[in-house]
């Protein structure tokens, strides 16, 4: 049997057009304020502001529990936007012991039917929408992950680059060195073998002024002191021609060894300075030149 408090509750939904009513309607005292909460809720369920009237619905339940009321409070939530308090309204309404309408039933199960689809939905679309955040994520990494071992390669090549060219630069460096040292030990020979050309071609001059004196001597061999004298002076010219050349050729060698230098050979200037004098005995025929020429450098001696 109800208790007053509850065919109250069921009079006023009887008097609401938007919310269901329950049945067997009975007048209410003006002054309940349960009378009056449900007519605030009506009003503001009529005026569109559901989550206002399911609240106010909430309190009502807890005051006075009634299947009217909480039909009406899963609808005001439903109408609110809030399937997951809905869902519970009308599952709590189907699964109530008494009081209960077959239309509001049917109802209510179509109203479940509708939100656990809803439901599904919203929970299939933030599956997907985790795992493309998931997928998201991980070509982020994926991204990431080449971009530094790529860095890291270029780092690499960049190094090896560096390396190299710091190698490259180091050997250049060593082979300048080495040709400075090349070109200056060259022209130390060029210059030591000039000075010992000049010095054999001055005694071959020496020798030859002696021949040009020398009579008919002869040594304790037999030979004649002209004979001697004539074999030595041309021995020393072909020294000194010896001399010249190796020198010349050394020289040549230090100018292109020499990295900030031209690089070009130098051409040693023919030049010939004819010093014969004529001879004391016609009858000899011997002269005496000195010559120095790109092929040959040194004293030449014609008997």
């Amino acid at each position: 049997m109800r208790s007053p408090l509850a065919a109250a509750c069921a009079a006023w939904l009887c008097m609401v057009p938007a919310l269901a009513a329950p049945k067997a309607p009975k007048a209410a005292p003006a002054a309940d304020p349960i009378a009056a909460k449900l007519k605030e809720s009506e009003a503001r369920y009529a005026a569109g502001q559901y989550r206002d009237a399911a609240e106010l619905l909430e309190q009502l339940m807890q005051e006075a529990p009634n299947p009217a009321i909480l039909y009406n409070l899963a609808r005001a939530w439903d109408q609110a936007g809030e399937p997951e308090r809905a869902l519970r309204g009308y599952q709590s309404y189907v699964a109530s012991p008494d009081g209960t309408d077959p239309t509001r039933l049917k109802r209510s199960s179509l109203s479940i039917d509708r939100i656990k689809g809803i439901l599904a939905q919203k929970d299939a679309d933030r599956r997907a929408a985790e795992e493309e955040i998931r997928r998201a994520e991980e070509e982020a990494r994926e991204a990431k992950a080449r971009a530094q071992k790529e860095a890291a390669a270029a780092r690499a090549a960049a190094e090896a680059a560096e390396e190299e060219a710091y190698a490259r630069a180091e050997g250049e460096a060593r082979t300048r060195g080495r040709l400075r040292v090349g070109s200056v030990v060259s022209g130390v020979l060029g210059v030591a073998a000039l000075g010992g050309g000049t010095w054999f071609g001055l005694q071959s001059r020496t020798s030859f002024e002696k021949f040009k004196a020398a009579r008919g001597e002869t040594n304790a061999d037999g030979v004649t002191l002209k004979q001697e004298l004539q074999a030595q002076t041309q021995q020393q010219a072909l020294y000194a021609d010896i001399g010249f050349a190796v020198g010349a050729a050394a020289l040549v060698t230090a100018i292109v060894l020499w990295p900030r230098g031209d690089g070009e050979d130098a051409d040693s200037g023919s030049g010939d300075t004819p010093d014969a004098a004529p001879a004391e005995e016609e009858e000899e025929h011997v002269s005496w030149h000195f010559q120095l020429s790109p092929v040959s450098a040194g004293l030449l001696v014609r008997f």
